[in-house]
């Protein structure tokens, strides 16, 4: 991905920033704090140790305040940024990832947590843009 791509939001669904706390994590050994939110993907902060799927993966979701949880969401980098690179060696980044072929219990999921939880409004949802 070049600098000039990460730039353009070329994003179909707005993403709304998350109320409370909800992580992100692969396989529930790596974990990463999601900033914002929408049908269509996250943006989250996560300590780099190279556990990550450079492009595509899965993912679950996780709500602390209420225990919801999403998992095996098939996602892939749009996007990636460091934050910063501490003395130890590790690096802090950010990053976006799409959704891909979310099944429809993973889409009610999605969408009640939004709506619901969220209060973010209906056209959120991608078959409302």
């Amino acid at each position: 991905m070049e600098a000039a791509d990460m730039n353009i939001d070329r994003r179909r669904i707005s993403r709304y920033s998350v109320k409370g706390h909800a992580f992100a994590s692969n396989s529930k050994t790596q974990f990463g704090q999601v900033i914002d939110m929408s049908l269509g993907g996250i943006r989250f902060v996560f300590v780099d140790t190279g556990k990550w799927p450079d492009q595509k993966g899965e993912m679950d979701i996780f709500f602390n305040e209420n225990g919801f949880g999403i998992e095996e969401i098939v996602c892939k980098t749009k996007w990636e940024n460091v934050l910063a690179n501490s003395i130890s060696g590790m690096t802090i980044k950010e990053r976006g990832v799409e959704f891909c072929n979310l099944n429809e219990l993973q889409k009610k999921q999605l969408e009640s947590f939004l709506v619901k939880e969220n209060n973010f409004p209906v056209a959120a949802s991608p078959t409302n843009t």
